[in-house]
């Protein structure tokens, strides 16, 4: 449970002051992780400016998912371009967060950032996360990103996470997309191209 005094803590950090005393104070990982947590729990969308501040001189990876995490909580439209800044992160688990919150997100910008990605990501799974998230769009730009992906990504759980969000998705486009692999050398990804 979070103390009143690491909630000031927290408030000190983020809220007036921002990422510049956060820098300049040794603050314990432990302790920047529950001032995250308490401004997800304080559910104040002003809170975004001063955790994208944060985002940005955060050196723990974990830290940094989680700050996308209350960030997608908090108000995910006004902090857009942290999301987008997190599917760019050198770190596979903050990319992923990211990749769950433009998914749960939504619209069109969101799914093309994603499609974006889809295609230059390196890690297998990211590129799963991914293709997982734009299973729930219903358009031709992340059906042609899972098109592309199931046709030709190295990795078959990759590919077999293409065929289950195409097929979720339902449109003609994913619907010819998988009639293309039917013939995959992977026998997942042929029984989800064959239901």
């Amino acid at each position: 449970m979070l103390t009143l005094s690491a909630f000031y803590l927290a408030c000190v950090l983020f809220v007036g002051v921002g990422a510049a005393v956060a820098q300049s104070v040794d603050v314990s990982s432990t302790t920047r992780l529950n001032s995250v947590m308490a401004f997800m729990r304080a559910r104040d969308p002003k809170a975004v400016p001063d955790l994208a501040a944060r985002f940005a001189v955060e050196p723990v990876a974990s830290i940094r998912a989680w700050i996308v995490r209350a960030v997608s909580r908090l108000d995910a439209k006004g902090g857009l371009a942290l999301l987008e800044s997190g599917l760019q992160d050198q770190n596979p688990e903050v990319r992923i967060a990211a990749a769950e919150a433009l998914g749960k997100l939504g619209g069109a910008e969101a799914a093309a950032d994603l499609a974006a990605t889809l295609g230059t990501e390196i890690s297998p799974g990211v590129r799963a996360s991914i293709a997982f998230w734009l299973g729930t769009f219903k358009d031709a730009v992340s059906a042609a990103a899972l098109g592309q992906v199931l046709a030709s990504d190295p990795d078959s759980n990759v590919r077999v996470q293409a065929a289950r969000s195409l097929k979720q998705q339902g449109t003609r486009a994913a619907r010819q997309a998988l009639k293309a692999v039917k013939d995959d050398r992977d026998e997942r990804v042929r029984g989800i191209a064959d239901e």
